[in-house]
């Protein structure tokens, strides 16, 4: 006998819980359409959820959905839920896996970012998850029938899979921004995209920050209200929301790539020492700052004396000086109050008519509070030296401004300049402008500035130079302050850097000259280093991020697999110009060489791995022996890559490698390629490294190996897992193999998981401690999965009730459900087939990088 049961949909189980009853209600009013009641009751609370999506459209972050409403209110509707949180409350923690991303609708909440004391375990809450004990894994064991069992009423109705929320509060809240880095997030805000769109663990711990509100004023007795709200949406709906508006797509991804680069770049080993090396502490320490600034950042160098000194010291006045024309040697001093034009038309302040080369308002000059900004209105351009101006262009002491035929300089009054001269005896500094960020860069507007005296100033002075500096000449700044007498140097600087958002306020770091502290090359010289890399880095994408489809089209159509690598997009070419380095973001590729009419497999490359390096490092230390890349990279299935060119390894990263720490010099390939020794990579051989990159097995982080050799067929491993799942093993014990080493058809929990691309309800995700498992309750057996699966490790089960009947859906079809490995993720001792193995034949290992896997062979 079989039982019916509705079979579940895309939208049955919203992402708020509070909803659920809403869609209960929808349900049962649809199976009982003769009950009034049941229908108006239905009817009600869809209405109440809709007040609530109307006021979510009214956010302001919808930009390209206005002719879309019915699908955004769809998604805000099933995929969205609005969650508060009191001050001190963790949303998200550090390493955990995330399926969804975080709009702040009120208050704020707080980033804790690298480099603090950092968040203990027991600080957000990290306890070990709850094992299956003995007894129940023995009760289950003698009960278990060899069938995929549920209870039909689950089937038909379930929870939405929403696990139970315990808040986690931090204790002492003020204590830990006080000795943590931290950012705040304010509304309007979105975090967690980057966790969602690259199925990554969470970067970062964040928790409320807001007090709470008081209560209503019509209903007092409700009490205080937490003061922060976010909009969570969970992962197909941002999915959905990304492929419904363009404007949001491109506002997620821009900060998703900003986020993860600076990170990525952060955690690469070969960018270890870079803004570290000793060649830098050498600059600082010999007084060449300004080689630091311009030569190895790339900055802008420029001449500029800045006059600065006690409170009340009148504020420095300027002038513009025409140059050269028939109007040689007029002068017009500023009004920082007033906006200055120059250009031939009546309204120009500075009018030159005889220039016919001049737009009547050809550009402008004006006092912003901070700096002197020059602004071009003319479609003829002006320029400062080679520099085309297009925006607010700051202005430094002696900047010749070319416009038209005319050039204009701007310069100190005579007074000023006589101030500048007298400034010591009234207790004023003199500041020598060393270098500038061109007006293009992302810290536009920073000037390096120098000052020499006998004696450092103390540190009230130094601080109140700085502010004056801040206020009247540069917002952002560097000073570097140098005693002459006492050989100790002080920097102070204050800038936002793009990884640390808390730079906002000043630093300073005190030292004596031959011995530059880590401190100044940590807290500044590296974030500048790493900015400026960033600024060069490009991404490129290679291959189809749908990857698996193609994988099985060309397993049904017999295509060779030695094939593969001919038809792999290409990311760099054996033979070519070393033209920079690519560096793998995310995915995998092929290291392979030319060898006899066709190429081998040397290695294959993983997130963070490095491909160029050593042959531009070679060519850096020994360009009189130049050498061309030295293997071809290709992208296995999608991989997403960063490039920095050449010119930008050779100023950013190589002066800052110790000599020790350089690669080898690469040597030429032997011409005699048929007589080459075949390659190893970290001990497995050519053709072992050729089967798992074919295969693509090199996306597994939990593969089964099982060594045939030692393997008796003895079939304990299939028997230990089947106890543990009701009697159904969730694996097959046969798969691929090369010699004697086997892949079986178990999953691998991928670096990569594509498994959970299309999944219409998230029910394949990650757990917070990175296993890919199913949400019975949400899984709709669409085989969506399983399709995308290239190693079919996911199977689709029909689903019996307790008394072994069928469970069948409304069109009198057996109900489905994906089942897989799921490591024995709520068993003691992890995955039962490793345990179980007598003969050590069964390992349950990392195939990212080929060295887990040569250790165990070993």
């Amino acid at each position: 006998m079989s039982l019916p049961a509705r079979k579940a949909q895309r939208w049955d189980h919203p992402f708020d819980p509070a909803r659920e009853e809403m869609a209960r209600l929808a349900w049962l009013a649809a199976a009982n359409p003769d009950d009034e009641g049941l229908r108006l009751q239905a009817e009600e609370a869809r209405r109440q959820a809709e007040a609530e999506v109307e006021e979510l459209l009214d956010l302001g972050i919808w930009h390209g959905l206005e002719d879309k409403k019915d699908r955004l209110k769809k998604i805000l509707l099933h995929d969205t839920r609005v969650r508060e949180f009191r001050k001190g409350e963790v949303i998200v923690r550090e390493g955990d896996y995330g399926n969804s991303a975080f709009v702040v609708l009120r208050g704020s909440c707080r980033v804790v970012l690298p480099g603090g004391e950092g968040l203990s375990a027991a600080q957000v809450g990290k306890t070990p998850r709850k094992k299956v004990g003995v007894l129940r894994s023995f009760i289950e064991r003698i009960a278990c029938r060899g069938e995929e069992v549920r209870d039909p009423a689950t089937l038909r109705r379930t929870a939405g899979g929403q696990e139970d929320y315990v808040p986690i509060f931090l204790q002492d809240v003020p204590r830990v921004i006080s000795r943590n880095r931290t950012v705040v997030l304010g509304e309007g805000e979105l975090f967690g995209e980057i966790s969602v769109l690259g199925r990554t663990p969470r970067t970062a711990t964040i928790f409320a920050d807001a007090d709470d509100l008081p209560p209503p004023e019509d209903d007092p007795a409700r009490g205080p209200r937490p003061g922060t709200a976010l909009l969570e949406i969970r992962w197909q709906g941002l999915r959905d929301l990304l492929k419904a508006d363009t404007g949001f797509k491109e506002h997620v991804y821009r900060l998703y790539r900003r986020n993860s680069l600076h990170q990525h770049l952060q955690a690469t080993p070969m960018l270890r020492f870079v803004g570290r090396g000793p060649e830098l502490r050498a600059l600082v320490a010999e007084r060449r700052s300004n080689v630091l600034f311009t030569e190895r950042l790339g900055w802008e160098a420029f001449s500029t004396t800045l006059l600065v000194g006690p409170r009340d010291t009148a504020p420095l006045t300027f002038q513009l000086r025409v140059a050269n024309g028939p109007q040689a040697g007029r002068v017009l001093p500023l009004d920082p109050s007033a906006t200055t034009i120059i250009g031939r038309g009546h309204d120009a302040n500075l009018q030159i008519p005889t220039d016919q080369s001049l737009s009547r308002s050809h550009a402008t000059v004006r006092y912003d509070g901070d700096h002197w900004l020059l602004t071009n209105t003319s479609r003829f351009g002006t320029r400062i030296g080679r520099q085309v101006v297009r925006r607010d262009h700051i202005l430094a002491v002696n900047d010749a401004i070319t416009l038209g035929n005319t050039t204009v300089v701007f310069e100190l009054t005579p007074d000023a300049r006589a101030r500048m001269a007298e400034g010591s005896s009234a207790g004023a500094f003199r500041l020598s402008g060393i270098a500038r960020t061109p007006a293009a860069h992302p810290l536009a507007g920073l000037a390096v500035y120098s000052c020499s005296a006998p004696a450092l100033p103390d540190p009230q002075t130094r601080a109140a130079l700085q502010e004056q500096i801040t206020r009247n000449h540069s917002a952002r700044n560097i000073l570097v302050f140098l005693a002459e007498g006492t050989r100790q140097q002080a920097w102070r600087w204050l800038l936002p850097l793009p990884d640390d958002p808390g730079s906002h306020q000043p630093r300073e770091v005190v030292f004596a000259d031959t011995k530059p502290p880590t401190s100044l090359l940590e807290g500044l010289v590296r974030p500048l280093f790493m900015a400026e890399l960033a600024r060069h880095t490009e991404f490129q994408s290679y291959g189809e991020f749908t990857w698996s489809k193609r994988t099985q089209e060309e397993r049904e159509q017999g295509v060779d697999w030695s094939r593969r690598a001919q038809q792999e997009p290409s990311i760099s070419a054996e033979g070519s110009y070393p033209n920079g380095v690519i560096l793998v973001r995310s995915g995998f590729a092929r290291l392979s060489q030319r060898y006899d009419q066709g190429t081998r497999t040397i290695s294959y490359l993983g997130r963070g791995e490095a491909y160029g390096f050593e042959e531009i490092a070679h060519n850096w230390r020994h360009p009189e022996r130049p050498v061309q890349y030295q293997r071809s990279l290709t992208a296995l299935g999608y991989c997403d890559v960063l490039f920095i060119p050449t010119a930008v390894v050779e100023s950013l990263v190589l002066p800052s490698f110790p000599a020790a720490a350089l690669p080898p010099p690469v040597a030429p390939r032997s011409t005699s390629l048929a007589l080459a020794r075949p390659p190893r990579s970290q001990g497995l051989d050519e053709a072992l490294i050729e089967f798992l990159v074919e295969r693509r097995f090199v996306n597994g982080t939990r593969a089964m190996v099982i060594d045939l050799e030692r393997c008796t067929r003895c079939d304990d491993c299939v028997r230990a897992c089947a106890s543990n799942h009701q009697g159904n093993p969730r694996f097959i014990r046969h798969g691929p193999s090369d010699g004697r080493y086997m892949l079986a058809n178990a999953c691998m929990h991928c670096s990569d998981p594509v498994c959970m691309i299309g999944c219409p309800t998230g029910a394949i995700h990650r757990s917070l401690e990175g296993e890919v498992v199913v949400n019975d309750a949400t899984c709709i057996g669409c085989s969506t999965c399983a399709n995308n699966c290239p190693y079919d490790n996911i199977r689709m089960v029909e689903v019996r009730d307790p008394r072994g009947n069928l469970v069948l859906d409304e069109r009198n079809e057996p109900i489905r459900r994906s089942t897989k490995c799921d490591l024995c993720f709520d068993r003691l001792g992890g995955p039962a087939c490793a345990r179980a193995c007598p003969h050590d034949a069964l390992v349950r290992i990392d195939l990212n990088t080929p060295g887990p896997l040569a250790r165990w062979i070993r």
